[in-house]
């Protein structure tokens, strides 16, 4: 099945994903083709297990397909990664304990080798842009675990990369820190313009975050649905309360759920 258009920043060609097991082959995903447009906002959605990590780990290099064909801005996504064309976000941060916040978010410039003053001023660029100028100073431990997600975001922007994957970034969080988190990662979104390609296993958060949903099939998982999400822009909580949130939820829902 083949979704999308022209203009994509991502675009994925009837890629698969075998596993060898001691059992023998297994097919973990199975000849998915979508292209996800520039400057937009895609959840991935599918049951638990059913390979939306794999699929976005494919796309981040760090798994190689079985099959297909994968471009990132035209690139494939070993020479988009080298390219500095992706930053991944993870389910954890993942920040390194005996570094300040700011250098946490310029870790990767110094690995490019950015002079100090311009680490500087980009790591307080993206700090302001994720509301913690105020933290620069402090250690992971001493803020709370959504700021620090924050930090991993600031981190995966501070070479200024198109497209932004992010695997259940807020996966770990409380479900008040969680709907915060979503809301700032709107914020940011609307205001660094960036290609997000995000997996939850929430149904809601992916209608109320999106400009489209990805649906994917049970293993070895496949395109079910690339759905559109026709609600306006700026988003609001008032949102989960609009008859098109609530008919697509419930769409949503209803396709994900096993049948007999």
């Amino acid at each position: 099945m083949t979704t999308g258009s022209g203009g994509a920043a991502v675009s994925l060609r009837d890629v698969s994903k075998t596993f060898q097991t001691a059992s023998g082959p297994m097919q973990v995903v199975d000849s998915v083709s979508v292209d996800i447009e520039a400057g937009s906002f895609v959840s991935v959605i599918g049951p638990s297990g059913c390979g939306k990590t794999t699929v976005v780990r494919m796309v981040g290099d760090l798994l190689a397909p079985s099959g297909g064909d994968i471009l990132i801005d035209g690139l494939p996504p070993s020479a988009a990664r080298a390219a500095r064309q992706f930053g991944f976000v993870f389910q954890r941060p993942t920040l390194v304990e005996w570094r300040s916040v700011l250098r946490n978010v310029t870790l990767p410039l110094d690995v490019l080798g950015w002079s100090r003053k311009d680490k500087e001023n980009r790591g307080r660029e993206l700090l302001e842009l994720v509301g913690l100028e105020d933290f620069a100073d402090h250690r992971p431990d001493q803020i709370s675990g959504g700021m620090q997600q924050r930090v991993a975001i600031a981190r995966a922007l501070s070479y200024d990369p198109g497209v932004l994957i992010m695997d259940e970034p807020f996966g770990a969080l409380d479900l008040i820190t969680r709907d915060r988190m979503g809301f700032e990662l709107l914020r940011i979104h609307a205001e660094a313009g960036k290609t997000i390609l995000f997996v939850t296993h929430s149904i809601d958060e992916a209608v109320l975050l999106s400009d489209r949903v990805l649906v994917m099939g049970p293993r070895p998982t496949a395109v079910q649905k690339f759905e559109q999400v026709d609600l306006p822009r700026p988003r609001v909580p008032d949102h989960r309360d609009d008859p098109t949130f609530i008919g697509l939820a419930h769409e949503l829902r209803e396709m994900l759920e096993p049948h007999d």
